[in-house]
């Protein structure tokens, strides 16, 4: 993460010293990127709070422009992760809404599964779950398979949460189906924890109990030690 922050300051500063606008908007998206993933939340904010306060005093197809989907997706996942949520639909919406006006499917798919994602920590279950069956659509526009895998386990997600047992199931088997054709084995790590919730909701805890650990065994195996530790809470719920 270091080295992408030295990377990114390197390539500002030769964009700045070329004159190139374009180059220079893109360099400061990926500061702010790298800001954010070290932590350093304040920091990455204003650089990319500086790059969309660019792209509103310019022209349509001004460079900061350019990078302004980016820079509001990255500053909406920033105020999720601090807690901001409000702040976060915010900035996700207006996102959403520049990269369905320059017709940016793929941007359409991330950005409609972020807005999933703070609805569902919102509260807001049926929105998550509108979001969700969006990204699923563009992902399915776009040829991005992956993508769908996820788009469906959320959907799974949510559908739990909402009491449509049958439904969620029908979710969660469409995803692990994506799953063994793809061989994609960090979604595969989702879909088990889906079944396994899943299963809680219907009362059979020794099923949920062994969709948990399965979860964690493959989670721990790809060294996704934060989304291990979300099944091994799962699994101390059934405890309780």
């Amino acid at each position: 993460h270091e080295a992408a922050l030295a990377a990114a300051n390197r390539r500002l500063e030769v964009a700045r010293a070329a004159g190139l606008p374009v180059d220079v908007a893109e360099a400061r998206v990926h500061r702010g990127q790298a800001l954010w993933t070290l932590g350093r939340y304040a920091e990455a904010r204003a650089e990319l709070e500086g790059v969309v306060a660019e792209a509103a005093a310019e022209a349509q197809d001004g460079p900061a422009r350019q990078l302004e989907p980016q820079a509001l997706r990255l500053l909406g996942v920033i105020a999720h992760e601090t807690g901001y949520l409000a702040e976060a639909e915010a900035y996700i919406r207006r996102a959403l809404a520049s990269a369905h006006a320059s017709g940016d499917v793929r941007g359409e798919a991330t950005l409609t599964t972020n807005l999933g994602n703070v609805m569902t920590d919102l509260g807001r279950k049926e929105a998550a779950l509108a979001a969700y069956a969006q990204a699923l659509e563009a992902c399915r526009r776009v040829g991005g398979r992956e993508g769908e895998a996820i788009a469906w386990v959320n959907i799974g997600l949510v559908r739990t949460h909402l009491g449509d047992l049958t439904g969620a199931e029908e979710a969660l088997r469409a995803s692990q189906a994506l799953c063994v054709e793809l061989g994609l084995r960090r979604v595969e790590g989702y879909v088990l924890h889906g079944f396994g919730l899943l299963a809680a909701w219907r009362g059979d805890v020794v099923e949920a109990r062994r969709r948990f650990e399965e979860s964690v065994r493959l989670r721990l195996s790809l060294g996704n030690r934060h989304a291990a530790a979300d099944a091994l809470v799962a699994l101390g719920s059934l405890e309780v």
